[in-house]
């Protein structure tokens, strides 16, 4: 092969694998944060706009943006709602290294920022407790040694029931401990309470849609109904299964494992 060629394949190689790049680098992810309180209303939406973003781009930019605005925003007028926010776009943001960008290392970094900074809070509230409870279940699978496991398990585990404790109401506490019992194998005590929990979540979920308030999460019940959707499908219980995945298809039509369960199950009836 003459030498010319080799460099033609060897350009259209390296051009291909810097395209997601490029093209991330040059378009405008800019974030108006000209009225702060009306952001930090819509931080959830944008945040996890964001993310599927970066899933689509195959970078870290999109989200990368939103941190830095909320970073900024917080530098300038320091508040707990914008921490907050700023550790849930840190969540998101090590879901997109990590399954997205596979890059662990990128991952635990951003999910280690994200935990001290909730961790750093002088007064933790339910919401709090359930989103640092929620990081550091997501951390365990950056943990080597069993014990270390088991002893991360059990601080979430007490941190979400501490959010519970604070606000019975919460949803997003009994998600937390529905997801903690769903990875949890049997032997050790796992499966016994994910409907009851899960079922719990969604409940709550559904009364705080009549009640909402502003700034307030609604995180953790699109994620309740597909994780409770898996549970009826591995436990085979096809009956609560597809009156459970009707109903979630009508709240969430755009989520393809919802969407699979659905047709899995009106499949098997």
């Amino acid at each position: 092969m003459k030498l010319c060629n080799i460099l033609k394949i060897w350009l259209i190689v390296i051009f291909t694998g810097l395209t997601p790049f490029l093209s991330a680098q040059n378009k405008d992810y800019s974030v108006d944060v000209s009225k702060p309180e009306t952001f930090l209303m819509d931080a959830q939406k944008t945040i996890q706009t964001r993310k599927n973003l970066c899933f689509k781009e195959q970078s870290s930019t999109p989200l990368d943006r939103v941190s830095q605005a909320l970073s900024e925003m917080d530098a300038k007028q320091p508040n707990p709602i914008s921490k907050y926010w700023l550790s849930y776009a840190d969540y998101q943001l090590a879901i997109v290294h990590q399954y997205g960008l596979k890059d662990s290392e990128k991952s635990e970094g951003v999910l280690s920022r994200g935990i001290k900074r909730l961790e750093k809070l002088p007064s933790q509230n339910s919401e709090d407790l359930a989103l640092l409870a929620l990081m550091k279940s997501f951390s365990i699978q950056f943990i080597t040694f069993g014990m270390a496991k088991g002893k991360m398990s059990s601080e979430s585990m007490s941190l979400a029931e501490k959010s519970k404790t604070l606000d019975p109401q919460n949803p997003r506490s009994y998600y937390v401990l529905g997801s903690s019992n769903f990875y949890t194998p049997k032997m050790y005590g796992g499966w016994k309470e994910v409907e009851t929990l899960l079922t719990k979540a969604i409940s709550l979920g559904k009364k705080q849609e009549d009640s909402y308030r502003p700034f307030q999460p609604t995180w953790g019940m699109e994620e309740s109904y597909r994780m409770l959707l898996d549970y009826y499908n591995r436990e085979k219980d096809g009956e609560k299964g597809k009156v459970l995945a009707k109903e979630a298809q009508q709240k969430f039509p755009n989520n393809r494992d919802i969407n699979r369960f659905k047709k899995k199950f009106d499949t098997d009836q």
